[in-house]
């Protein structure tokens, strides 16, 4: 699998060894409204884009480390993924973006969180 993550307001990308994790939800949109007397009304709508985490491993720190400050720039990214298409998207980090060693401290991991986005 070979997966790439690249800016689209630079020249910035990044290729990990692998996409360890790949999470992903889409929160509903309904509103519900309660009637006066009884009763509930629903004003449907549809579901929010994709969002959650990708979990990327890289052979060094240094590759993880330049990773995670990508990462942490104000752009929008896109993943593309030569065995998976329907990961492929554009997103916006979300919440955190973290790094961490694995057990065997071999490797590295950085995890960020994402929301879909259509611009």
């Amino acid at each position: 699998m070979s997966t790439t993550i690249a800016s689209t307001s630079s020249t910035d990308k990044t290729s990990p060894l692998h996409m360890l994790g790949y999470q992903a939800s889409r929160e509903a949109q309904n509103i519900f409204h309660d009637i006066l007397g009884g009763g509930q009304d629903v004003t449907l709508r549809p579901a929010a884009l994709r969002s959650g985490v990708l979990r990327l491993l890289y052979a060094s720190e240094p590759a993880a480390a330049a990773a995670l400050a990508m990462l942490a720039r104000q752009a929008v990214f896109t993943v593309a993924d030569t065995d998976v298409a329907s990961v492929s998207m554009r997103f916006a980090v979300s919440g955190t973006v973290a790094i961490e060693q694995d057990d065997d401290r071999a490797l590295w991991l950085v995890s960020v969180g994402y929301r879909e986005v259509t611009a």
